[in-house]
């Protein structure tokens, strides 16, 4: 078996790649990264199956002729960075809906199926328990709207027989090599180890919202792939929902010394929710990632410079 992962070296990537399920020696991995954001350490005691690396961005690397001879492409190229979004917009949504349109095209031409991860951002309801496809999507920030309009993209793509599967993310927290700090958890861990104020956007505190192990995104990723689960659809996948109060919670456990300060929220979704995995559980997901032990080890790794 032949996979093809865009944005290989990122957070989730570099945890995809050593997932367990994908070391044998019958599965062959090609990596694409453009080393954007220098992520050279995701490389780091990299082994398993046949791995060849490609630098480069997609719209260059990502070609029919390369794509012919896979058997799924994994597409998480993108400037995954909300709060960047916010800032630079049409930036944001021209590069990231650019090379998702890239990658329909080079499926589609040479009949691989896609694996795109959503997110669960795009919600904006009130529900606590929100169910894929009776909640419409309500994105707030561009960068959600822009994961709407890649989804749609991929939909109308599924009616014209692309194969493939759509797996919306939680926020992402945890550890992994090519780890970012720019989601909430683990920026509330850098934050909490240099002794720095832990920033909340107003109104914030009690919010509920999805929160998803990056060895769960791992898992989930596999499973599509390995197992051919290519549903054509969009479901949730998340390992908890809970709320920016409890993480603080937890991470005071070992930083008793915490301090928290308010920010005014720039255009962020102001409601409360949180999401369903009963239908990801039903199509055979599963999810053992606990967000205790990910700002625990997260910490941990950060205990040499904590104030």
């Amino acid at each position: 078996m032949k996979i093809i992962v865009t944005g290989a070296l990122g957070h989730i990537g570099s945890a995809f790649i050593r997932n367990p399920r994908l070391q044998s020696k019958d599965i062959e991995l090609v990596l694409i990264d453009d080393f954007s954001t220098q992520r050279y350490s995701s490389l780091f005691h990299l082994s398993g199956p046949k791995i060849r690396l490609i630098e480069g961005h997609v719209l260059q690397t990502l070609t029919p002729k390369l794509a012919s001879s896979a058997d799924a492409i994994v597409h998480l190229a993108a400037i995954a960075d909300p709060g960047f979004s916010i800032v630079n917009p049409d930036e944001v949504h021209a590069h990231n809906l650019g090379v998702t349109e890239h990658a329909i095209k080079v499926c589609l031409v040479a009949g691989v199926p896609l694996v795109f991860p959503s997110s669960t951002s795009i919600y904006g309801g009130t529900s606590t328990q929100i169910i894929e496809n009776i909640e419409k999507p309500q994105p707030h920030t561009p960068y959600a709207k822009c994961k709407v309009a890649e989804e749609e993209a991929i939909h109308a793509a599924f009616e014209d027989n692309l194969s493939g599967a759509i797996l919306r993310f939680g926020t992402i927290f945890g550890v992994s090599p090519g780890m970012r700090f720019h989601t909430a958890v683990n920026r509330f861990c850098w934050q909490a180890s240099i002794g720095s104020n832990i920033s909340v956007y107003r109104n914030a505190l009690h919010q509920l919202r999805p929160y998803l192990a990056v060895e769960d995104a791992s898992d989930a990723l596999a499973h599509t792939v390995l197992d051919g689960f290519f549903h054509r659809s969009s479901i949730n996948i998340a390992s908890c929902n809970t709320t920016v109060s409890e993480i603080l919670d937890l991470i005071r456990v070992a930083v008793p010394n915490l301090r928290v300060g308010e920010i005014d929220s720039p255009a962020m979704n102001e409601n409360s929710f949180g999401v369903s995995t009963a239908r990801a559980i039903e199509l055979g997901y599963t999810f053992s990632g606990n967000i205790e032990d990910g700002i625990r080890k997260t910490l941990d790794l950060l205990s040499g410079v904590r104030a």
